[in-house]
């Protein structure tokens, strides 16, 4: 028979150096979370001070805040049970009523990631003595149970004694170190309560990354270069800039009310030095105030919004980039596709979020600007600093998140990205973003344990499928305006091509050997081959994405007639032997009429499609028969969304001279684009009109008008305004390059009711006809 006990796990050692020096793992990291303690503690201060002399052993870190400390039930009692907190059933904070940034309860095992021995010492505001503990990182590399490891810990009066070289062998196990004893007498002696946790004997990795930070050959070092600082203000950044975005929100209308971090009592200010900064003195000189970090005012374009549940965007895109043109727009991207058909409340997503995220062109003019604004002479440092400081971030209530945008730059793979279309999509290091969490809307998103940013599950994979579709809209954007503005290549003219012949003669008249010029004649020859199989493959490749458009109609078109053809086929099969003459005859007769609608739609079909597929020469023909076959295709969408097609009459007997396919191309991702927006506008009577306008022919319709910065480049290459990531640029780039190929031209306008393309004849083409 079976027996029955019950048993408990027993800790090791090692779990403490598990927990502490190796899971939380980058010194940054393990700074942060101490940082993090004090705010959740309700500190309005914390300092960090690291200390560097010419060894590790004699080099030291400190950091201590003013929040409300702890007693002796919770230092000798909760702190000494890792993996226990109280955060989880009380997430605010007492007095400021902050949203609590920790609850895995191993944030104060962090120290142990900094150095080889960690003193802890705290007050309450009720106790009249401090309580300390004193922790050797030596000690539990040990194979024994971590209840066998013992350490020294209790109360004083004066927490300086426990430093001093008469106390410090006896007490804490460890030799004196002098520099450290006088910092804390003269630097702490006002500490009365909080908690401060004192470093010896540093990490070789935080000791190395000081040393590597201000050995640089220059005149002075500055403090804002280093390691150490650059991570404090990616932490604090986000909350100094929360209540400034959630105000800018609420005015434009965006979110209807802000979310509290704390009360209105709450501040918070981290203060950091180093004794290896320049002409400071550890015990007299001023703590500096980590600040936001300095480029976010040098932006060229800013972005911000709300990304909801569904995914749907609202923002305001903000152009900075030149001087004379200033302004703010309004943008839209509505919910994906999958989220509008799911009715049922959804849980366990990434839940709705902010976004503020500037971004930086780079180039000269563009450098000149921030270095104005950061006070520097040299580009070269400007694109440094950028560099350095640029990425997109994540933070949660209110706290930098690692090691998003810090430690792992490119973590939504934009680079890659970027690779296959380099104008229009944008990379980690052109831009400064922030995306804010909160609890606990956002707690879908599970922070890993070691604090190295969140768990691959569900929720963060759908932050980042909605930050991929927000940063493609927003390098559209700004494709388009620096199409627009001819800022970084600059245009060229559609079919411009340089002149082989020109440079010949160029060189001829330069140039007196024959050798060199027979040579250069046999190089541009050779160009010019090149550039013609270019064009017809491009020629080729318009054909073929016009074609990808007709086969997907084709598909849902066809399944219809089939389908009827399939069913009336068996139908007829099975009634012949078992109906009477009379009767037979009759439903034979019934269902060749359903075999000749079937016939007659593919038929249809067939004519509507046959200008794609027929040879690329100039012919007489009907432009208004030409535009209904085209219509035919898109016959599902019209009759679904009710799209009224209207022609003028005079189309009627109005007939061109031209490559019908030409045309047929240009009409298809005409009706296309129309399509589309008149079924994502909110206008009732929704009308495709195409007119005749002194032999000029104008598809126009009642949708959005087109954006009018856009208007001169909305035939340009990747040039879009369709939301979302499901748009190419191309449509109507391949409209224009295949007219002008077959001496047609187009343009576009806005008109009172609508937008509005415009087909005519090039003159010389219309005089030859």
């Amino acid at each position: 028979m079976a027996t029955f006990k019950t048993y408990s796990f027993e800790p090791g050692a090692r779990s403490i150096i598990q927990m502490g020096e190796e899971l939380i793992g980058h010194p940054t990291s393990a700074i942060n979370e101490l940082i993090k303690n004090g705010y959740d503690a309700d500190a309005t201060t914390v300092h960090v001070y690291i200390h560097i002399e010419k060894t590790p052993e004699d080099s030291f870190a400190i950091i201590w805040d003013n929040g409300s400390g702890m007693d002796d039930t919770i230092l000798f009692g909760d702190w000494l049970q890792p993996g226990v907190s109280n955060k989880r059933e009380n997430p605010r904070s007492e007095i400021f009523e902050r949203s609590l940034l920790g609850n895995k309860g191993i944030g104060r095992l962090a120290a142990m990631a900094l150095g080889k021995t960690v003193t802890v010492i705290s007050k309450t505001s009720n106790c009249k003595e401090y309580n300390w503990l004193s922790l050797q990182s030596a000690q539990f590399h040990t194979d024994d149970l971590l209840s066998k490891i013992k350490f020294p810990g209790g109360k004083t009066r004066s927490f300086q004694e426990l430093f001093e070289p008469s106390h410090s062998l006896e007490l804490r196990k460890i030799r004196s170190n002098s520099l450290l004893s006088e910092f804390l007498r003269k630097r702490c002696d006002s500490f009365l309560e909080g908690t401060i946790a004192v470093v010896e004997d540093l990490n070789p990795g935080l000791y190395k990354k000081m040393q590597d930070d201000f050995s640089k050959t220059e005149i002075e070092q500055s403090l804002s270069d280093t390691t150490i600082l650059k991570s404090l203000e990616i932490l604090i950044t986000p909350l100094q800039l929360n209540g400034k975005i959630q105000s800018e929100l609420i005015k434009l209308g965006l979110v209807k009310k802000s979310y509290s971090l704390a009360n209105e009592s709450s501040t918070f200010d981290l203060k950091y030095a180093t004794n290896l900064e320049a002409d400071f003195d550890p015990l007299t000189s001023e703590f500096e105030s980590v600040k936001e970090i300095r480029i976010v005012e040098g932006f060229d374009y800013r972005i911000i919004g709300q990304v909801h549940d569904d995914g749907k965007v609202e923002g305001r895109f903000t152009y900075n980039r030149l001087i004379d043109d200033d302004k703010t727009v309004a943008f839209n991207i509505p919910a994906e596709e999958d989220k509008k058909s799911d009715k049922k409340e959804k849980t366990g997503g990434a839940g709705s979020f902010y976004f503020d995220i500037r971004v930086y062109d780079r180039e000269k003019d563009s450098i000149d600007k921030l270095a104005k604004i950061l006070g520097e002479k040299s580009n070269s440092n400007v694109r440094k600093i950028l560099t350095e400081l640029a990425g997109l971030r994540i933070s949660k209530n209110g706290f930098g998140v690692k090691p998003y945008g810090e430690e792992v730059l490119d973590w939504m793979g934009l680079a890659q990205l970027r690779v296959s279309d380099p104008g229009k999509n944008i990379t980690p290091n052109q831009m400064l973003g922030y995306i804010y969490l909160y609890s606990p809307k956002n707690d879908g998103l599970k922070e890993k344990t070691n604090r190295e940013g969140f768990y691959d599950n569900a929720a963060f994979l759908e932050l980042q499928k909605h930050l991929r579709r927000l940063i493609a809209d927003i390098g559209q954007k700004r494709y388009n305006y620096r199409l627009k503005n001819n800022l970084g290549r600059p245009k060229t003219k559609p079919f411009s091509r340089p002149s082989s012949q020109a440079y010949i003669d160029f060189i001829v008249s330069r140039i007196s050997d024959d050798e060199i010029v027979d040579k250069t004649k046999s190089y541009l020859t050779e160009f010019d081959t090149a550039l013609d199989n270019a064009e017809k493959n491009l020629n080729l490749s318009e054909r073929l994405a016009s074609l990808g458009n007709s086969l997907e109609l084709i598909y849902h078109e066809l399944a219809q007639p089939l389908t009827i053809l399939g069913g009336s086929e068996a139908t007829i099969q099975k009634q012949v032997p078992r109906i009477s003459p009379e009767a037979v005859q009759k439903k034979i007769k019934d269902e060749l009429e359903n075999l000749e609608v079937a016939i007659d739609t593919i038929d249809d079909l067939k004519e509507s499609l046959q200008p794609a597929i027929g040879k690329s020469k100039k012919k007489t023909f009907a432009p208004a028969r030409t535009f209904e076959k085209v219509c035919r295709l898109y016959k599902r969408d019209i009759a679904d969304y009710s799209i009224q097609i209207k022609m003028n009459e005079n189309l009627e007997s109005y007939k061109m001279k031209a490559n019908e396919h030409a045309l047929w191309i240009s009409f298809l991702n005409i009706i296309n684009n129309a399509v589309f927006w008149l079924i994502s506008s909110e206008t009732e009577e929704k009308v495709i009109f195409l007119s005749l306008e002194e032999d000029k022919l104008v598809v126009s319709n009642n949708g959005p008008k087109i954006d009018t910065d856009l208007l001169d480049e909305i035939f340009e290459y990747g040039v879009s305004t369709k939301p979302g990531t499901n748009k190419t640029g191309l449509g109507l780039t391949f409209t224009r390059n295949i007219l002008g190929r077959n001496g047609l031209t187009i343009e576009a306008e806005n008109r009172d009711y609508g937008p509005a393309m415009i087909i005519a004849q090039q003159l010389k083409d219309a005089e030859n006809d």
